[in-house]
């Protein structure tokens, strides 16, 4: 049985896979998330939504 190096979960969860340091999938998108600019994305969406609430008369029904 193969553990995770950082968070020590088995391999025998179904999905999971390991990086050539022995990093579990689960922990490598938690350091990922962990760099996102969540305001940057925040206002980006904000931007798209606004752009289509003017293409769609700017409101809800």
């Amino acid at each position: 049985m193969k553990y995770c190096t950082k968070c020590v979960m088995p391999d025998t969860r179904p999905g999971i896979s390991f990086n050539e340091d022995g990093v579990c999938s689960a922990c490598q998108s938690y350091e990922r998330r962990k760099s996102i600019n969540w305001n940057e994305r925040y206002h980006e969406l904000e931007q798209i939504c606004d752009k289509y609430r003017k293409i769609n008369g700017g409101g809800e029904s």
